[in-house]
């Protein structure tokens, strides 16, 4: 993002810029907001805070998402052994990492105890390598799940959820599948942060929504088809820019006789379904994009705002104030600055993957935590390093200490860390258990240039994707499952990490009846219960996938075809959708008004231009 931008940001959000700075990764210039130095000098020690006060990172804020995105693995699954019990599991971390792995429910049991795993801080000399074998040393979950999930062992990530299989973040939820991000959502199938929503499929951004298929941007409306920007709608068949409308097709009023011809006829098979798909699309590139989607909220600087106030760039957020510089975060929450899935009731935070009632914390993963710093797992107050310490304070590297103990020894491990010029940076890329291409990174930073290299470092093979991102990954091990790789984000600083060269191995065994997905029926009242005990031969990717049971009565009870894409090529394909993470200066295409846009080339206007057009 260029400067004019970040000053146009500045303007626009009535912040100061206090000092300019230069991405150790990428070479881009970025700014120092004083919202960020307010949200730091909350943060910094409490027992010395000219001292040890958090400096501003040398990393720009998406170089920063990069980073912390490369700690979380969200929907990549494998089957491994359980090392606590020996038997056979689920978990984010592959068969081929050397860490402790424990079955996630065994996890949280008394089988072990965290403070066996202490180490004695005053005698490391070389802290990050500490810090990698304390965390590789002590046991990791399979999953991660909070309490009060019920039946949810084939997700990842979430609260209170119950019967929600292969969903990613799923809150206050049931009975969903394939979905990103359900919030107090129903029957949420294959679909992108839906809100309060019940029987969505296939659909982005749902708020307040009933029996929504094949929509994105759609809020407070029921039986809404292949639709995009609708509001208090019902009855519509693909239409945009829509509100208070019924028994609309393509954005014509029509009979309601009509109208359930034509939804007939649509969702006769599965041919027509894709037909229509297309037909819509079609429609839609008729009509401008939005430079920004955001609702109910005020002095916003990005995209996909509900219900919050002072917000600088990011995205998927409901109800979050004063903050920049995260998504993903939600419900009660104020003062987070660089953070990633944030839940309920948190303030004055700085640089966390997942949390919720935490206050005054820096760097750290999965915790709710009160005045700590680099702890993971799970409720910690006054800490420093720690792992699975529940209801715990004044503990270092799980040791645990008085707190006039604590006192006096916790400045000693901000010194080490200052000496290596560490104390004010995250968890580096290197000590990720993750390979990129596992993690949420891959995700939302495709890779475009992807070469392999033999020990001479010489290149042996070259391949290039369709992303739009420009950076490289060298694979150093390429005859490896698991290779060590360097990162090249454009500039003279490369980073370590992982790439993971294959997939997991998956062998079918004989017994099972192997479909082609082209060889599936076009009509769902065509389709037996044996697919059930079948295994379905994506058509775009040859990997084969499932169809359980809830799955089939759903397509079923909604005449909906079955799927003939793998999950991960249907989340992709979602993603696809979004605009890039990224905000443009652009000119509206229809007043020429200088105006921020997540779209980059696209036919864009602002805001006024939106609401002349549309009514």
């Amino acid at each position: 993002m260029n400067k004019n931008t970040w000053e146009y940001i500045a303007e626009k959000s009535n912040q100061k810029i206090l000092e300019w700075k230069t991405c150790k990764w990428t070479w881009e210039e970025y700014p120092i907001y004083e919202k960020e130095a307010e949200i730091l000098d909350k943060i910094s020690p409490v027992f010395d805070w000219k001292k040890y006060s958090l400096p501003y990172s040398n990393l720009s804020p998406k170089a920063r998402e990069i980073r912390r995105m490369m700690w979380r693995n969200e929907r990549n699954l494998f089957k491994r052994k359980c090392d606590a019990t020996g038997k056979d599991i689920i978990s984010v971390y592959g068969p081929e990492y050397q860490w402790m792995v424990y079955y996630f429910k065994d996890y949280n049991s008394d089988i072990w105890n965290p403070f066996d795993y202490w180490i004695n801080f005053e005698e490391i000399t070389d802290i990050w390598k500490s810090i990698k074998d304390f965390f590789t040393n002590t046991p990791a979950r399979s999953l991660n799940l909070r309490d009060a999930m019920e039946n949810c062992d084939y997700s990842n990530y979430g609260q209170s959820a119950k019967d929600c299989y292969m969903c990613q973040c799923p809150a206050m939820s049931e009975k969903s599948m394939y979905s990103f991000t359900p919030i107090f959502s129903n029957y949420d199938i294959d679909s992108y942060l839906s809100e309060k929503s019940e029987i969505t499929y296939e659909s982005l951004y749902s708020m307040w929504t009933y029996k929504c298929f094949y929509c994105q941007d759609v809020s407070n409306s029921n039986d809404c088809y292949f639709s995009k920007d609708l509001k208090n709608c019902k009855n519509v068949i693909g239409c945009v820019w829509l509100d208070d409308k019924e028994h609309y097709i393509f954005n014509k009023k029509v009979t309601k006789k009509d109208f359930e011809n034509k939804l007939n006829d649509i969702f006769k098979d599965y041919s027509s379904v894709e037909k229509f798909k297309k037909e819509s699309n079609d429609f839609f590139i008729r009509f401008p994009k939005r430079n920004l989607i955001n609702l109910n909220s005020e002095n916003i600087i990005w995209n996909n705002i509900r219900y919050s106030k002072n917000i600088i760039w990011w995205n998927n957020i409901i109800q979050l104030e004063d903050s920049l510089y995260c998504s993903v975060s939600w419900l009660s929450s104020n003062n987070l600055k660089d953070c990633y899935a944030s839940w309920l009731n948190s303030s004055y935070v700085n640089e966390f993957i997942w949390m919720s009632d935490t206050f005054k914390s820096s760097f750290w993963i999965f915790v709710s935590a009160i005045n700590s710093y680099y702890v993971t797992w799970w409720k910690v107050d006054n800490s420093f390093f720690t792992i699975w310490l529940e209801n715990q304070e004044y503990c270092i590297f799980n040791k645990k200490y008085s707190r006039e103990e604590y006192e006096k020894k916790a400045p000693i491990i901000i010194e080490k860390m200052m000496e290596q010029w560490l104390w004010w940076e995250f968890f580096t890329a290197e000590f990720s258990p993750f390979a990129y291409n596992d993690s949420i990174a891959n995700d939302y930073y495709p890779i475009k240039n992807i070469i392999y290299l033999d020990e001479n470092k010489n290149i042996i093979k070259n391949e290039s994707n369709d992303s739009t991102w420009e950076w490289t990954i060298y694979i150093l091990e390429p005859n490896k499952f698991l290779s060590s790789a360097i990162l090249d984000l454009g500039w003279e600083e490369k980073i370590s990490i992982k790439w993971r060269i294959k997939e997991e191995e998956i062998i079918i065994q004989n017994w099972i009846k192997i479909i082609k997905a082209i060889d599936l029926p076009e009509k769902i009242s065509d389709v037996k219960d044996d697919i059930l005990d079948s295994v379905i031969i994506c058509k775009q990717t040859n990997k084969p996938f499932k169809i359980i049971k809830q799955e089939l009565d759903f397509y079923r009870k909604y005449n909906l075809p079955i799927p003939r894409l793998h999950p991960k090529v249907r989340f992709k394909n979602r993603l696809n959708k979004l605009p890039k993470k990224d905000l443009s200066l652009i000119n509206c295409s229809k007043c020429n008004t200088q105006i921020l846009s997540v779209w980059w080339k696209e036919n864009v206007i602002c805001q006024d231009c939106y609401l002349w057009e549309k009514y």
